[in-house]
């Protein structure tokens, strides 16, 4: 399964927060208004998102499985359909502050698991029906952690795995994980002080590779092209959110990966938790790898 590090675990998407000036409708927008919103996203270094990753769709290409066959494909077919992971975040720059929280219902860990031997296709099974969602929430403060996993919040302090992580986030901007020269004009949508410009690329390879390493493994997901994205800019040249539909063929089985994110350009604020006890970052670690 994706075991992604700590910064790069938080590591996801930032925004722009300069205004640029707004397209005429009807009008395809110019170079310039892309390229600014862009610039503009790479190099912020305050903003929110929310970013959901699912799949659904499956579909098998035989319909004369029996026995321990079928079995096997309706445990898969469950796993994706009520795979989900939800993370969101914010990032203050100035404030030298940063907060993160992961949502995870992670079925497919139960299929590797099965894969390696752990349990058979029965307790697999039960397993399925008895899992449940996993959360936890980091904010990171100058030098001190804080996270809340199952038994309240705690802290620790240290600065060197601090400065990684916000050298890690400040070297991640939005714009990291898109394959700029892919990206052109599609159309717009709605209209007024709504509308939106839509344009058509691609996750970058080693994007691609960390979105669908999950669902088949990291060897079949480098041969994967890269993954379509619709990115959406408003009107007075604010990147608002983008859309990643990716439709997998592994074998006899086909699904869709879908992510969405949506970003926030203003308002965020990041709430110290107090009474919070004493912890490692030893006990973070493992809290993240076992939901990530």
């Amino acid at each position: 399964m994706n075991k992604k590090s700590l910064a790069a675990a938080t590591v996801i998407f930032g925004m722009l927060l300069q205004t640029a000036t707004v397209f005429a409708a009807g009008e395809k927008p110019s170079a310039d208004f892309f390229e600014t919103a862009w610039q503009e996203a790479t190099a912020s270094q305050a903003y929110g998102f929310v970013c959901s990753i699912t799949s659904s769709s499956p579909k098998a290409a035989s319909n004369s499985l029996t026995g321990d066959q079928k079995k096997l494909v309706d445990l898969t077919f469950a796993a994706l359909k009520r795979y989900k992971r939800v993370e969101q975040g914010t990032l203050l720059g100035e404030k030298h502050k940063i907060s993160t929280s992961f949502m995870s219902l992670n079925t497919l860990r139960i299929l590797d698991q099965m894969a390696a031997g752990q349990f058979d296709l029965e307790k697999a099974a039960e397993k399925m029906k008895e899992l449940k969602k996993q959360n936890i929430d980091l904010v990171l403060a100058d030098n001190s952690f804080y996270y809340k996993g199952d038994n309240g919040w705690k802290t620790f302090q240290d600065a060197d795995l601090a400065t990684n992580l916000y050298n890690g986030v400040l070297g991640s901007p939005f714009t990291k994980p898109l394959e700029k020269n892919s990206f052109t004009f599609k159309n717009y949508k709605k209209s007024g002080k709504s509308q939106m410009a839509i344009y058509s690329g691609t996750l970058t390879s080693a994007e691609t590779t960390s979105l669908l390493k999950p669902f088949m493994g990291e060897d079949e997901a480098k041969k994967r092209d890269p993954a379509p994205v619709e990115l959406f800019i408003t009107g007075d040249g604010h990147i608002k959110k983008l859309n990643v539909v990716d439709k997998v063929v592994v074998g006899g089985l086909s699904f869709t990966v879908k992510e969405q994110c949506d970003l926030k350009l203003k308002g965020m604020k990041i709430k110290i938790q107090s009474g919070a006890t004493l912890g490692s970052k030893q006990e973070l670690i493992e809290l993240l790898t076992s939901i990530l």
